[in-house]
Order: C-alpha cells, then structure tokens, then sequence
C-alpha cells in the first residue's frame, strides 16, 4: 500500500490508520570503506556514517527535552544516548551546555 493510505492529514494534524498492517524496507547507502587501509579510519567512516546530522528543528526538539530534565543524573543519561546518535554543531552544544543543571553535566558534555 502507499503512504497515502495509511497516513492523512486532517485538520492540519497527522492521523495514523489504526487497523492492517505496515511493512517497508529501509535501506541506507554506506560509504565506500575500502579507500583506506588504516583499521582505525574504517572504524571512524563507519561510525560517522551511521550518525544523524541534527538541523535547527530537530535541535530545537533536544533541547526542549533536554531542559524538562531536571537533575544532573537524568541530564547525563541523556547526552550520553543522544551523543552516540547524533553529531551537533559547536553552537549545539554550547547551548546543552547553557541549559545544563549542574557542573558535572557540563563536564561531560
């Protein structure tokens, strides 16, 4: 079936059909890790590849969700699962590092 079918927008709002059943294949297209030799540079293609570059939207939505946490603890938890996902631009993190908690966040991030 087409999206089309499954996803509409209604009343500026996105509803999802809640009944059948959704299959997709999501492929993504590697970089060519052969053109080096050095065991330590495929790891770091590798490793970059698999990243999501965050643009201002999605920015936006990290640190709005960064800020509803309100200890360092929690703070921590989650910079350390969004740094293994994502790469941010210097201006990114300067503003985690604004709307972090307490000092050992900020060390960390």
């Amino acid at each position: 079936c087409s999206l089309a079918q499954v996803v509409s927008k209604e009343k500026g709002r996105w509803v999802v059909r809640e009944d059948g059943v959704v299959s997709f294949q999501f492929a993504r297209v590697l970089p060519d890790l052969q053109s080096t030799k050095e065991p330590h540079q495929i790891m770091e293609q590798f490793f970059r590849s698999r990243k999501l570059a965050v643009n201002m939207v999605s920015f936006v939505a990290i640190l709005t969700m960064f800020r509803t946490l309100t200890t360092g603890d929690s703070q921590l938890i989650f910079v350390k699962a969004i740094s293994n996902e994502v790469f941010m631009k210097p201006c990114h993190v300067k503003e985690l590092l604004a709307a972090s908690v307490d000092a050992e966040v900020a060390a960390e991030i």
